[in-house]
């Protein structure tokens, strides 16, 4: 167990650099016409910040001692992130600029941030990271 969480220290880094990448392509990348119901997005926008948020908390730890703090770059850490694709989205021609999915990204970012990250509950087999 306590290997586990070694093995997610170590290698937090390299899953909040791969997961900030991952939303970038997912953000940017033309899928050309899907034929999805009208803001079915917003949950997936939602869960994709709430995850980096969540990354984003243990990779800040290694950098920042209060937890507080830690909390708080981890938030607007993934708000921003999650502007700026939408900002680079408004000059893309095949991509759309949408305050709703802002919205959604802070949301997550933001439930996150006061679920999980203040009551330290990010765990592996219940030991915590």
């Amino acid at each position: 167990m306590e290997k586990a969480v070694d093995v997610f220290k170590a290698s937090i880094k390299y899953l909040f650099y791969g997961w900030i990448l991952s939303v970038a392509f997912l953000s940017l990348y033309n899928f050309g016409q899907i034929d999805a119901p009208q803001n079915s997005d917003k949950l997936v926008h939602f869960a994709m910040y709430f995850i980096m948020t969540a990354l984003g908390y243990p990779y800040f730890l290694k950098f920042i001692s209060s937890k507080k703090l830690i909390s708080v770059i981890s938030v607007l850490f993934a708000c921003s992130f999650g502007v700026l694709m939408e900002f680079i989205q408004y000059f893309l021609p095949y991509r759309s600029f949408s305050t709703e999915d802002i919205t959604a990204n802070c949301l997550g970012a933001l439930i996150c941030g006061i679920i999980i990250i203040p009551k330290n509950r990010l765990t592996i087999n219940g030991q915590k990271i």
